[in-house]
């Protein structure tokens, strides 16, 4: 297994101070070293394609987000590995939510907004009555995603930091006044 995948949280980070063309986000490890970065092109309104790449190597592409169209916005998001051409998962965002699907497209998980009492904006990834996966908004003005993982937890960190970046996109896109998360 990469090494960069044994984390028991991230933090994704969107650098609001970068290349005005683009979407940038860092994804930090728990020892705060960024171990990707992820593009989405800003000004390109056919494609929703995110681009997870290797820290400082540009060239080096590691994961593809494919926004799959419907109408406006995607509401299909298909996670790629570059190195191997294969399928990781699908996210589906549909009238009840986020699911989380499989490489056969199974529903394997789904997205749940809970309640925080300090009113951040948080949310789990459920599997059947158990959390894999919570994200907790930071900051709303730049986003900033936390990503945690449960000790024991059996879903994939790659389907989890994927699915954060999407989210961190649209909170970039509709400036936080899209709820339909």
């Amino acid at each position: 297994m990469d090494e960069r995948f044994k984390d028991k949280w991230y933090l994704v980070k969107y650098k609001f101070f970068s290349n005005p063309f683009y979407k940038d986000f860092d994804v930090y490890d728990s020892s705060n070293n960024v171990v990707f970065t992820a593009r989405m092109n800003a000004l390109n309104p056919v494609t929703r394609d995110i681009v997870v790449y290797e820290v400082n190597k540009a060239r080096s592409e590691i994961l593809l987000i494919s926004g799959k169209h419907f109408i406006r916005w995607p509401n299909n998001f298909e996670m790629t590995s570059i190195a191997t051409r294969e399928k990781i998962g699908t996210f589906r965002n549909g009238p009840a939510g986020w699911a989380v699907l499989d490489e056969y497209g199974r529903q394997v998980a789904i997205l749940k907004r809970i309640e925080d009492p300090s009113g951040a904006i948080m949310y789990q990834i459920r599997m059947d009555s158990t959390s894999v996966c919570e994200y907790r908004f930071i900051n709303i003005i730049t986003p900033v995603i936390m990503i945690d993982f449960p000790d024991e937890s059996i879903f994939s960190k790659k389907m989890g930091i994927g699915l954060a970046l999407v989210l961190g996109y649209q909170s970039v896109a509709f400036n936080y006044t899209y709820q339909g998360w």
